[in-house]
């Protein structure tokens, strides 16, 4: 069983970055507007270092999916070890909140240094007349789409691989379920504040 998730990240990793590379073209192929075209070049010319720089974002999702799911059910239980399932619990939920924090700081980080790396880029950009919103919502969306196939993938990996544990879950523990989304959904937010951040040096 450890060999399949195993497998199963793997192949998540491995395919992860051409993924990537495909939204890319299609989001410059679709643009209906410069921060999609600029954002979709720079993702199908970059996915590798795209991908890797949020790719931990798919295994958290992995291990928060499944691991979620079963302690739900087993808290739902009420046993004697009720109180222990509730506190693994909480440890799965504080390493989803652990995770992002450590994403938003790595994200915050990396776009301040890119900033510096690409000004050339921007300046020229700015020339042209590209408004400086637009250039805010490309990079933005050169972190943001990347983190939401990683996460989608992870979580989508996790809930097939353990499809009956998840069904289950949904129906005895759906309360818990919910809280484990919500932490995703704040650790989205999280990252978007990381890169409202930089804001200042663009």
């Amino acid at each position: 069983l450890l060999g399949v998730f195993a497998g199963g990240m793997a192949l998540l990793n491995l395919v992860g970055a051409p993924i990537v590379a495909a939204r890319g073209r299609a989001m410059a192929r679709h643009a209906r507007g410069a921060a999609q075209l600029v954002a979709g070049r720079e993702l199908a010319a970059h996915a590798g270092p795209s991908w890797r720089r949020v790719s931990g974002m798919a295994l958290v999702s992995f291990i928060a999916v499944v691991a979620g799911c079963g302690l739900a059910i087993a808290d739902a239980a009420e046993g004697t070890e009720g109180t222990l399932m509730a506190d693994i619990r909480t440890g799965v939920l504080l390493t989803l909140g652990i995770a992002f924090v450590l994403l938003a700081c790595a994200v915050g980080v990396t776009q301040a240094a890119s900033v510096l790396e690409e000004r050339d880029l921007i300046v020229g950009l700015d020339r042209l007349g590209i408004p400086d919103a637009e250039l805010r919502r490309a990079r933005r969306l050169t972190v943001m789409v990347p983190l939401r196939w990683a996460a989608i993938g992870g979580a989508a990996l996790g809930g097939v691989l353990s499809f009956p544990i998840v069904g289950i879950s949904l129906l005895v523990a759906p309360l818990s379920v919910a809280t484990i989304a919500l932490t995703f959904v704040a650790g989205f937010a999280l990252v978007a504040a990381a890169l409202a951040s930089t804001r200042p040096i663009v």
